[in-house]
């Protein structure tokens, strides 16, 4: 199968192919014995409710940080200014706790971690190219580009535009759970981050 053009051109993580995530064998329960099938965690759809959960915890805790960091620069801060000092914080946080061990604060109160296509862990490069891009998921707002990137790549996939450039998604971590995720959830979602980034953009451009 050819591979998909979008897919070929963002994708800078070194792998030559990209294959579907890793997932693991289904536990058969003991002869005489009943119990239910564990999903598995490597599966990128079955991590989608705990990691937008996650998304927006990380974004709420990078928010407050901003503003007391602002806030002890005693106003010596213009708008400008902030939005820059958020987009630097976010990157270290993103990048300095996803190298260390796949998961931010969000990643690990929701029990997801970042992790490659065949379910191992990434290196920090690929961790840096995610982190790097997430300015491009996040346009124009509400992160609706890499809401469209997520839906575009498939349920095997699940990748916003950086984990397409590093060859990364996100899965449930050892000791998550997978959360019931309505079939409307992700399209909803991007619908609505789409049409509100549409609805203070364009008159903003005019």
């Amino acid at each position: 199968m050819a591979e998909d053009p979008f897919v070929g051109a963002l994708r800078l993580g070194g792998a030559s192919t990209l294959p579907s995530p890793r997932v693991a064998a289904r536990e058969q329960p003991p002869a005489g014995e009943s119990s239910p099938v564990r999903e598995s965690t490597a599966l990128p759809q079955v991590a989608i409710r705990a990691r937008l959960n996650a998304i927006i915890l990380d974004l709420v805790l990078l928010g407050l940080l901003t503003r007391l960091l602002a806030g002890a620069l005693a106003g010596s801060v213009t708008a400008g200014a902030e939005v820059l000092l958020f987009w630097g914080l976010q990157f270290g946080y993103f990048f300095a706790l996803e190298a260390r061990s796949g998961q931010t604060v969000g990643k690990r109160v929701f029990h997801v971690r970042v992790a490659t296509l065949d379910g191992a862990s990434p290196t920090a490069r690929q961790i840096a190219v995610r982190n790097v891009l997430r300015i491009f998921d996040a346009l124009p707002l509400l992160y609706a580009s890499g809401l469209i990137s997520v839906m575009r790549t498939g349920r095997n996939r699940r990748q916003r535009i950086g984990d397409v450039a590093a060859g990364t998604t996100v899965v449930l971590d050892s000791h998550g759970r997978a959360l019931p995720t309505p079939r409307w959830l992700l399209p909803t979602a991007t619908v609505l981050a789409t049409l509100i980034s549409l609805a203070v953009v364009i008159p903003a451009v005019r």
